[in-house]
């Protein structure tokens, strides 16, 4: 399929964590990252229940590209038509075995669907339980042609992962 064009608004990235806890850190490592980027901009937010809702829907008719948050709260405004998920190149589900122990499986394959599934759509799963049951059956469902990245028990990253590292001085101006 093929995406629509950008409309600026809709996320280009949804990270999935199972806790508010989690989502909040993942937020908070985005805001440090993103402070020493010039252009493009990047606006992030986050989506936990326990906030005031009206307050989610502005942000998001503000525009965001990098959304993270928990599954109830995302799916709420995906299912209010408020959070629309036509622009997602990147769905990333973090401590995947927590999300599914947690909520099941329905609500992220709902997610997923939701998703045009472009050439350049990627899916991450990450795990430390990269092999149950549970977590091998999501993954059959929700990517195609998967490469599976398994540390367990390695001192070292395999040689079918490329490494790309970029310096930034945070004091530099440009």
């Amino acid at each position: 399929e093929k995406r629509p064009e950008y409309d600026g608004r809709s996320p280009l990235c949804l990270i999935l964590e199972p806790t508010r806890e989690l989502a909040e850190q993942v937020f908070k490592e985005i805001t440090k990252f993103k402070k020493h980027l010039s252009l493009p901009k990047v606006k992030h937010a986050l989506f936990v229940g326990g906030g005031n809702f009206g307050q989610l829907i502005r942000t998001l008719k503000e525009g965001v590209q990098i959304a993270v948050g928990t599954i109830g709260t995302v799916k709420s405004l995906v299912n209010k038509n408020q959070l629309r998920m036509k622009h997602c190149r990147f769905f990333v589900l973090d401590e995947a075995d927590q999300l599914i122990r947690d909520n099941g499986d329905k609500d992220i394959v709902a997610l997923y669907n939701q998703i045009i599934k472009a050439p350049d759509t990627q899916v991450v799963v990450s795990s430390a339980t990269l092999h149950s049951k549970e977590i091998l059956s999501l993954a059959d469902r929700i990517t195609c042609n998967p490469t599976w990245v398994d540390l367990k028990g390695k001192d070292s990253v395999p040689e079918t992962v490329d490494h790309v590292f970029v310096k930034i001085d945070p004091k530099r101006k440009k």
